[in-house]
Formats: C-alpha cells, sequence, structure tokens
C-alpha cells in the first residue's frame, strides 16, 4: 500500500506540472528510495526512459515490451500493476515493477511511472514473526506465481506452483488455510493465505507439519514412557503376589 501511495503522490505531482516534473529531486526531498525500493523510473509515452534515480549513464533505455508498461495502455484501465519479479535492465538486479498510467492534460496517456522493489522485502517480516525453522513466508499474485519468499529451500521466486490445494482452498473462500503437501520444497505445512481486497496478491504463512507436530510427538512419547514404566511396576506386583500366594 505505501509502495502505490508513493506512486500516486509522483504522479499528482507529474500531472499537475509535467514540464518541470523532477523525479530525481522527488526521490531525494521525500527518501523515496531506501533499502527496498531499487529504483524509481519515469517512462514516457513512447516507451523510452525519461528520467530514472539509478545511478547510470547512456542512452534512454527502450523499456515499451516490458509487461508493467503495456497494462497500463488501456484507457478504460487506471489501478496499480505489480510484475513478476525481473531482471532490472538499469539495475541489473531482480526487482517487482510497480506501476501507474500516467495521465496528460487531456487526459489521454503520458506514459508510466514505475517503483522498483526487492523481491527480499518480505524477509523483514519473515524475522519479525516466529514460524519456526521450517515455516515460511510467501508472497503470490492472482496467477499464482510466488512474487516473493522466505523460509523456501531452493529458488522459488517467478515459480507458478500448480499444487491442487491452493486453487481448491482460494475457490471455496479468499482467506483460509489448507495443508501445502510439500509441492514447493518437499516440507509438508500447514498454510494460512489471504487474498488482498485492494491488490492482485496473495499472502501465506507456512507452519511446518513436523514442527507443528513436534510437541505431540514429544508428549506421546513421555506418555508411552510413563505407561510402560507403570505397566511394568503393576506386573512385578502382580508376579510379587502371585508368588506370595504360591508360597
Amino acid at each position: 500500500e505505501r509502495a502505490d501511495r508513493t506512486l500516486l503522490l509522483l504522479r499528482k505531482s507529474f500531472e499537475d506540472d509535467p514540464a518541470h516534473f523532477d523525479l530525481r529531486g522527488w526521490a531525494t526531498r521525500t527518501a523515496l528510495v531506501g533499502d527496498e525500493t531499487l529504483q524509481l523510473t519515469l517512462i514516457g509515452a513512447d516507451g523510452f526512459s525519461v528520467a530514472s534515480t539509478a545511478d547510470r549513464r547512456g542512452p534512454p533505455i527502450y523499456l515499451g515490451d516490458r509487461e508493467h508498461f503495456r497494462k497500463q495502455l488501456d484507457p478504460a484501465v487506471d489501478k496499480l500493476f505489480i510484475s513478476e519479479p525481473v531482471l532490472g535492465r538499469a539495475t541489473g538486479k531482480m526487482s517487482l515493477q510497480f506501476s501507474r498510467r500516467l495521465r496528460g492534460a487531456d487526459v489521454g496517456f503520458a506514459g508510466v511511472i514505475v517503483l522498483s522493489i526487492d523481491p527480499n522485502f518480505i524477509g523483514r517480516f519473515y524475522q519479525a514473526v516466529d514460524v519456526g525453522a521450517n515455516g515460511s513466508v510467501v508472497l503470490r499474485n492472482l496467477d499464482g506465481v510466488i512474487i516473493a519468499a522466505q523460509g523456501l529451500s531452493g529458488n522459488a521466486v517467478g515459480r507458478q506452483v500448480k499444487q491442487q490445494p491452493f486453487p481448491d482452498a482460494l475457490s471455496r473462500s479468499h482467506s483460509g488455510h489448507y495443508w501445502g503437501g510439500g509441492a514447493v520444497d518437499g516440507n509438508n505445512r500447514l498454510v494460512s493465505y489471504r487474498t488482498s481486497e485492494k491488490f492482485p496478491l496473495i499472502f501465506s504463512v507456512g507452519l511446518a507439519e513436523n514442527e507443528i507436530l513436534s510437541e505431540y510427538r514429544k508428549h506421546r512419547t513421555i506418555y508411552f514412557a510413563v505407561a510402560s514404566v507403570v505397566t511394568l511396576v503393576i506386573l512385578i506386583a502382580m508376579a510379587y503376589n502371585l508368588r506370595h500366594q504360591v508360597q
């Protein structure tokens, strides 16, 4: 939500005075670029970069073929678009592209404003919650493609995991839980999920089955041990009593 507010703020500033809009100046004064935000980019209506906060020299980069640009061409649609992880042509880093359509004085297409975010931003939330050693935090788009993740073994970002429990759960409710079955990395998890009401995103937290059941298994072992000892004591007492009666 913060990313979208930033884009809407920049769009308002651009549309108020496009001739004097200073993207880098805005970013410097308001500290919009930080650890999570890799860069801000202004793309012209022709698809070429007009301004960027990235430290790059050279001719304008053509970005008209990028999905986060093409998705904003439809004049009937005015909403935030969030891309799958892509390799930035200016930064050379994997990033999620958040984009908004820019409107000219005649409300026609004037380009796109883009915020590039490090997919690892979800790591801060992951570190702040206790999901166990094999727990996971995952952000997907509505197509089921993982756009950010922590706690999954291997590189799951960019993958579309078509595990049947997931679409089945979504068909029943926009929020809930299901057993993941270990389709991503082999760890079966109890997954709680929620679909955003405002953005095309699905957020989920998974707890590993072995960790959920560890306390139960630990107590079960103790109970079995105690029961075995008690049974043994009873058998010894019965044997002693029987021997005493025989004598």
